[in-house]
């Protein structure tokens, strides 16, 4: 309301707001010298060593920092690593990689510099590396394989079982829903959905969600009950799908109400001798 739009009128001509935020800006045109030195165009940059790492081989560092270049002004940084991306990504070029950090990392990264900017050649390529990992979502179950090779067209499961991180194919949906209205081609939203479909029916300790899912046979696959690594965009996406739907799927706030249940009756304790409010896990 418009106390809310006071407040932050306050916050934005307070000089110490100012000070820093500047600072913010220059810690980040501090790091972006530093991997345009050393690692341009690389996944990663090892500081201390000042040489790049290799991940996925498609310049992560620099495509997940694409929508912060834009939204700090960085525009000549922006620009040249638009240049990059035009001339120097190739996804068909790339060999193993992991559908879900591949798709929130590059396909959402190339997404929000296109939402931001408008240059088409971030939508492009963004469709041109969902294309490329499209035979992970061959399976029966629905359920995407967690591997893609992007060369060689094929997909599977390194871990036992065809078990994959419940957060890995229910961490895809913003991405992709985004990609179908973007370029008017349902097929990136009907093969995510198809997957959160299938995870939405599985059985729910209090609207908790197991660890592990089989992209074979689509059914829970055990593992602890967390908040933590494997489990935690599953319930950040809930929330985030039913927001990007305007609201209207009520089926995601749902189930997002049902695990905030849960998460207070079963994973919240208090650690009273010090005065903190923790979570936990259980089997």
């Amino acid at each position: 309301g418009s106390q809310g739009l006071q407040a932050s009128a306050a916050v934005v001509s307070d000089p110490k707001w100012a000070q820093r935020r500047e600072a913010v800006v220059g810690a980040m045109r501090h790091a972006w010298k530093g991997y345009k030195e050393a690692a341009w165009g690389q996944d990663e940059l090892a500081p201390r060593g000042r040489h790049g790492m290799k991940w996925f081989g498609m310049g992560l560092t620099l495509i997940d920092s694409l929508d912060t270049l834009w939204l700090m002004d960085m525009k000549a940084e922006f620009h040249e690593a638009q240049q990059w991306v035009s001339s120097s990504f190739h996804p068909m070029h790339t060999g193993n990689v992991n559908l879900f950090e591949c798709t929130i990392r590059i396909v959402g990264g190339l997404l929000s510099a296109f939402a931001l900017s408008g240059e088409k050649i971030f939508l492009t390529k963004a469709a041109e590396t969902a294309d490329g990992m499209m035979p992970a979502f061959k399976t029966a179950s629905g359920i995407p394989h967690s591997d893609v090779n992007l060369a060689r067209g094929t997909a599977d499961d390194p871990g036992p079982g065809g078990n994959v991180g419940i957060s890995e194919p229910s961490s895809i949906q913003l991405e992709y829903r985004y990609l179908s209205r973007a370029t008017k081609n349902g097929k990136y939203a009907a093969v995510a959905d198809k997957a959160m479909d299938v995870l939405l029916s599985l059985p729910k300790r209090d609207g908790l969600a197991d660890m592990f899912v089989s992209s074979r046979s689509g059914r829970s696959a055990g593992g602890r009950i967390t908040l933590g690594a494997r489990v935690d965009s599953y319930y950040e996406y809930l929330l985030k799908q039913w927001l990007q739907t305007g609201k209207s799927e009520d089926k995601f706030r749902s189930a997002w109400e049902d695990a905030v249940a849960g998460i207070k009756k079963h994973l919240v304790v208090s650690l009273w001798a010090l005065g903190w409010t923790a979570t936990t896990s259980i089997c």
